[in-house]
């Protein structure tokens, strides 16, 4: 089947962008670069062989690229999962180009969070020697499930979810200094983790309500209960945020919420 092939000016691909759904912006340093936006952040980059402002795609370069990129660095976001290497000026070139930008579209909101963290990271590098840092300011942090799967993660170059960070930098905070932490195995035993949730120690101020001070190996236990609500369901997250408050409180949890809250941080892998 023959292919026919069309001129297409600045005009008529400007106009087709005003018919998308979405806001568009054009790189005025270039030709034909513009950028289809998915948000303030994340857009489509739309990469044509457009030549002047008034002239034409010629008929031996009139293809077009679509890539997923960062509106504040430029930087490409997504690499692997582009639906063909680029679009050709044909009849139907509307049609088909508006299939690419919905293809990117639909990568993009499965995973709108993502995208738009990872779109607003300048330095990468920089970024993922001070998460490293941060965990490995956690005295024995290789023995902590969590911890050893998210330094896993950043040394593979993958970018962490605002989650994942927040339970880095609760660590953090939490931590006992290294000349009073005695190390655990990775997962406490049932009889340590009862010991835990069950005896926090409590002081008595005539001003104030009582509080409860926690042991550092509590701490801890706090603090991988508090990464759980930042990963967990909805009806999870409630229910550990119960538990949580429960602690605070000094109020002993039963054997029944000591096991469940054990099976969702396993669950969770927390």
């Amino acid at each position: 089947m023959a292919v026919h092939y069309v001129d297409i000016s600045r005009q008529e691909l400007e106009d087709w962008l005003d018919s998308l759904s979405q806001k568009w912006t054009r790189d005025l340093r270039t030709s034909g670069i513009y950028f289809i936006h998915f948000s303030d952040v994340v857009a489509v980059k739309l990469s044509s062989s457009q030549t002047s402002s008034y002239g034409s795609m010629g008929y031996a370069e009139g293809s077009m690229k679509l890539s997923l990129v960062s509106l504040v660095t430029k930087q490409l976001l997504n690499k692997k999962d582009a639906d063909r290497s680029h679009f050709k000026r044909t009849t139907n070139w509307k049609k088909t180009w508006k299939e690419g930008v919905d293809h990117w579209e639909s990568v993009y909101k499965q995973a709108k969070g993502f995208y738009d963290r990872i779109a607003v990271i300048e330095d990468r590098d920089e970024y993922k020697k001070d998460l490293l840092r941060k965990i490995e300011s956690v005295f024995g942090w290789e023995k902590i499930s969590i911890l050893f799967q998210l330094h896993e993660k950043l040394t593979n170059n993958n970018i962490l979810s605002s989650a994942q960070e927040e339970a880095i930098n609760k660590f953090v905070k939490n931590k006992p200094s290294g000349d009073k932490l005695i190390l655990r195995e990775e997962r406490p035993t049932r009889e340590e983790t009862r010991e835990t949730f069950s005896r926090p120690v409590v002081e008595t101020r005539r001003t104030q309500e009582p509080s409860v001070a926690f042991t550092p190996e509590q701490q801890r236990a706090m603090a991988r209960l508090e990464a759980l609500v930042e990963v967990a369901t909805p009806l999870d997250k409630t229910f550990t945020m119960i538990m949580i408050n429960k602690a605070k409180k000094g109020i002993k949890l039963s054997d029944e919420e000591k096991q469940k809250l054990m099976g969702l941080l396993k669950n969770y892998s927390v």
